[in-house]
């Protein structure tokens, strides 16, 4: 069987299985950087007025454990990544099922929305790497 645009529904099982994928993959991992940095964060500015607490403990390893679960699996590379691969596949199944050349510019505006949530994600990457950067400066100055 094919569908009204001519493409087998093999195909379009499958572009939909990898679309459902790739959104639930990008989705995970917005949500564990989002989790990972809320508690590094916020963990690293409550720590210092948690110091005398039986608190402080259980705080640094939160904080700890976030840092290196974000350090080593990436949250934010995976997000974006998964987010591009669900993006691309999208663009490729309008274009298979001819809404792509019906409405370009919707689909351009998608993408153009797109690229700027990415460079957004990025700077905050960013602005988060100068401001460990900066901590550790800081704690090497001021033993």
């Amino acid at each position: 069987m094919a569908t009204a645009a001519g493409v087998p529904d093999k195909v379009t099982a499958d572009l939909n299985r990898y679309l459902r994928r790739y959104s639930r993959y990008a989705w995970c991992n917005a949500i564990l950087y989002w989790i990972t940095r809320l508690v590094s964060v916020v963990g690293a500015v409550i720590l210092p007025f948690v110091l005398n607490t039986p608190y402080a403990l259980y705080l640094s390893i939160a904080v700890a454990i976030t840092v290196s679960l974000d350090t080593v699996y990436r949250p934010s590379t995976n997000w974006k990544l998964f987010s591009d691969a669900y993006d691309e596949l999208f663009l490729e199944k309008a274009k298979l099922m001819g809404a792509y050349a019906a409405a370009q510019g919707v689909y351009d505006t998608i993408k153009q929305i797109e690229s700027r949530v990415s460079k957004g994600r990025d700077q905050l990457d960013q602005l988060i790497n100068d401001a460990k950067s900066s901590a550790q400066l800081a704690l090497k100055r001021n033993p």
